[in-house]
């Protein structure tokens, strides 16, 4: 996207707050896309998966049992997290902290897929996202959001959807590239 078509997005369409929700598998190019198109239109941009990450580094760090769904629900309902929506430089904060460079260790994850799995954390994190995504359709500025279950579960009345798909091979490539895993981190 360039010229005068993210220019004519922009003008006429974003100042309405437009929601744009892009969904897929994990290694589709969600996140890139996303990030790419936000910036292009000069919308926010949500990344619902780090929020995700957040949660179980700040579990781990607080030595939360990650077998216990009560205990991580109830980090989820407390957890104090900021997330910056700019589509070239998105940080998640917790605590003022800018944890956004632990987002992607081993430990979370090895972690994440179980801490995201938990009823009461989905609850709670997709009631933040919600949140975010209302906040940036308030302030006419529109936001792109990204992440799995985008576009029917936390935005399903978003303005555009869009499903990214690729083959497990491409998806298997991309996260090698991205951080050394392998086929099942997109499993």
């Amino acid at each position: 996207m360039s010229g005068d078509g993210s220019q004519y997005v922009s003008q006429q369409i974003l100042g309405a707050g437009l929601v744009i929700a892009i969904d897929g598998p994990s290694g589709a190019g969600k996140s890139t896309i996303a990030r790419l198109s936000a910036a292009e239109l000069g919308t926010n941009f949500l990344n619902t998966g780090a929020m995700y990450r957040a949660l179980t580094w700040y579990a781990l760090q607080q030595g939360t049992d990650l077998n216990d769904p009560s205990a991580l629900a109830m980090l989820a309902s407390s957890i104090p997290m900021q997330v910056e929506a700019v589509a070239h430089a998105p940080r998640v904060l917790i605590e003022g902290r800018d944890v956004t460079r632990f987002l992607h260790s081993q430990e979370v994850n090895s972690a994440v897929s179980q801490v995201s799995a938990v009823p009461g954390v989905r609850e709670q994190m997709i009631a933040r996202q919600r949140q975010i995504i209302q906040a940036a359709q308030a302030s006419g500025r529109g936001i792109v959001a990204e992440g799995r279950d985008i576009t029917t579960v936390v935005a399903p009345n978003a303005d555009v959807k869009i499903l990214l798909t690729a083959s497990p091979e491409v998806r298997e490539q991309r996260r090698a590239r991205q951080s050394g895993a392998g086929s099942d981190a997109v499993a």
